[in-house]
């Protein structure tokens, strides 16, 4: 079930997605999770929540040296994030698109979602890593974002 880890507060909820191939999931990805979860928190705000999105094969496997089916893509996934109790595998975009989506559409679909089944308003934000700064530039004017160094160690 897409919901089963989200803990709603009386404050405003955040809940983190990240998107990417992940061929494989690694701590790298996590930490970055963790990372993001970290910061938001030590402003003040309650993370509700957080969402890992694997892309899909359409589109990962036209990358150079991506050989990893989904399926082996959600077990690595799966597998670092088994002990996390607020963060969760969304197949969607991986599994129930025709066709690869962009990563905003990922951010507006989790939103109605959440919405729709939990009847709460939630900020999404989105995560990602510095290699991806130019993501920034499209939350000017449609939503929040966490860009996570690289450069930090855990």
């Amino acid at each position: 079930m897409l919901l089963e880890k989200i803990k709603v507060s009386k404050k405003k909820n955040k809940i983190l997605l990240t998107t990417g191939s992940f061929g494989p999931f690694h701590k790298g990805h996590l930490n970055m999770m963790l990372q993001a979860k970290k910061e938001l928190e030590n402003e003040g705000y309650h993370v509700a929540g957080g969402y890992i999105s694997p892309s899909h094969d359409n589109y990962v496997l036209t990358k150079d040296n991506m050989h990893l089916s989904i399926y082996d893509r959600i077990d690595s996934i799966e597998d670092l994030i088994e002990e996390e109790k607020w963060l969760m595998l969304d197949r969607y975009e991986a599994l129930h698109t025709p066709i690869p989506i962009n990563f905003t559409t990922v951010i507006t679909r989790l939103n109605k979602y959440i919405s729709k089944h939990l009847g709460i308003d939630a900020d999404i934000v989105y995560v990602f890593g510095g290699d991806n700064i130019k993501f920034s530039y499209a939350f000017v004017e449609f939503g929040e974002f966490v860009c996570v160094s690289r450069e930090k160690n855990f």
